[in-house]
């Protein structure tokens, strides 16, 4: 009998750009994943938009689902959040075979264009 415990993990790359309307860059943006396995999740803040509106994170240790949500968040109340559905699919060519449990990474872009509220 062969027993074996564990549990499948992933690691998640996110990236992109935060815009305003006019495509000027919006920096200090907090961005957060929301995992769509379960819905009592609460958003995992990943990264922050700099100054040239970039952000990019990393999520290790993650459960491999097939969807998840980002947000982009303006803490000041300057913008209105956005939020987008984004499919993974996971690439496990870096991945040793004999770690069984590691489900690869899945990498992620997706840019925001936020509106400023009224």
């Amino acid at each position: 009998i062969y027993a074996e415990y564990g549990c499948p993990y992933a690691t998640l790359d996110v990236s992109g750009t935060i815009t305003d309307s006019g495509a000027q860059p919006v920096e200090n943006i907090r961005v957060s994943v929301k995992l769509n396995f379960n819905p009592w999740s609460e958003k995992i803040p990943v990264a922050v938009s700099a100054e040239d509106g970039l952000y990019e994170g990393e999520l290790e240790g993650v459960f491999p689902v097939q969807t998840a949500m980002l947000y982009a968040d303006d803490t000041t109340g300057v913008y209105a959040s956005d939020s987008a559905e984004v499919k993974l699919t996971y690439d496990k060519s870096q991945v040793s075979p004999s770690d069984r449990w590691n489900s690869g990474t899945a990498t992620v872009k997706q840019d925001f264009q936020l509106k400023k509220n009224n």
